[in-house]
């Protein structure tokens, strides 16, 4: 792979003025919004904090800089399982694990223990701002070892966060991450896998969401459960999200038309196939302009809910490449190549900054399962 970040400032800033003056149901043009495939990052690894949760913002004196072209991080603090081990820092940029054999990638490290306030641990989040959209696409690929652990404790529900879509307020950065009451990161969408049942129930997405509401707290939180495939398929699957390959994650949010009108939704998909489909989501309340809501910010990365039991190491790997933010696409655009989806979707095939990697094509299609 060659190329690296693809987000122009003076574009970026037209950009910003061009939406704000739009509705959210207005949408004039197709827009690739940011793009990285790590490569041309220098290697990047900010230690990991004793005693207090790590934050840079924009502005901020930190001594290992954010990413050329990210807006922030934030990296939990060692516990005592990371003590004991220590050999890797949560957020990682270098040439260990890249898409295709060569070039780089973002790797997280997750340890086995909660956090000191007793409940998700290994947090570490890498995070980009854009242009204010009513709907966008979200696509990167991920790894993750075929070794990797989950907690089998019995009574358990291990769970991995690996994503955050949300409206951030950038005049409220001591409160960035404030994923709560309030109105920072509302509304948010944040996928993640789940292993339920102590680890023996089949891999899911859980898909956890949060609207803004009229209160300013979480009573519209919800969230939904979708099996990647029918029984047997699970974690280590040939084609599950377990089995050591590349896979493709692709989300879409959407806010409703009109503050209160139930016609919002979000999809996500797996390797080119269809997984979620949610509709009738009230991202905004009635009351509120949708308009002054718009999704502008995205996380990689999150904590976890997994104490799983140690074997050959304390901490254990997932990778992220080929990372993608745009908005609906017309056939007619030059990134489309001719194979943009009706829906508006880059074709699966999209390799940012040309030159294909070797390990494209995607696993048979799932039939997808949903839970309610």
């Amino acid at each position: 792979m060659t190329g690296s970040i693809h987000l122009q400032s003076w574009l970026w800033m037209a950009w910003v003025i061009f939406t704000l003056l739009l509705g959210p149901a207005q949408r004039g043009f197709a827009a690739i919004l940011f793009t990285d495939n790590f490569d041309g990052h220098s290697n990047w690894s900010p230690p990991q904090p004793e005693g207090d949760t790590l934050m840079c913002v924009p502005g901020g004196n930190c001594s290992t800089p954010v990413p050329v072209g990210y807006n922030d991080y934030r990296i939990a603090a060692m516990e005592s399982c990371s003590i004991r081990d220590g050999n890797h820092n949560t957020l990682n940029i270098n040439g260990n694990y890249p898409r295709g054999g060569t070039g780089k990638s973002l790797q997280f490290w997750s340890e086995p223990c909660y956090s000191s306030s007793g409940s998700w641990g290994s947090d570490g989040l890498l995070g980009v701002t854009f242009a204010p959209q009513a709907e966008v696409y979200v696509r990167y690929w991920m790894k993750f070892p075929p070794n990797w652990i989950w907690d089998t404790t019995s009574g358990s529900s291990p769970m991995q966060k690996f994503l955050h879509i949300s409206h951030n307020d950038p005049s409220l950065n001591a409160e960035l991450w404030d994923f709560h009451d309030g109105t920072q990161n509302k509304p948010r969408f944040v996928p993640q896998f789940a292993k339920y049942g102590g680890g023996t129930y089949r891999i899911q997405f859980d898909l956890p969401f949060s609207p803004l509401t009229a209160a300013r707290d979480n009573s519209a939180s919800n969230n939904y459960d979708y099996y990647f495939g029918p029984s047997p398929f699970d974690w280590t699957s040939a084609g599950g999200p377990g089995d050591g390959q590349w896979h493709c994650y692709e989300y879409y949010v959407k806010l409703n038309s009109s503050g209160g009108t139930p016609n919002g939704f979000f999809r996500n998909w797996y390797d080119g196939h269809l997984i979620a489909d949610e509709t009738n989501i009230v991202w905004v309340p009635n009351g509120d302009n949708p308009a002054n809501w718009k999704w502008n910010h995205v996380w990689l990365g999150g904590n976890n809910s997994n104490q799983y039991v140690l074997q050959s190491t304390n901490e254990q790997w997932y990778a992220v490449d080929d990372f993608v933010i745009y908005t609906p696409m017309s056939p007619s655009d030059p990134a489309c190549n001719g194979q943009c989806t009706a829906d508006g979707r880059l074709p699966l095939n999209y390799v940012i900054g040309g030159g294909q990697p070797s390990d494209t094509t995607a696993p048979g299609a799932p039939t997808r399962v949903r839970i309610r």
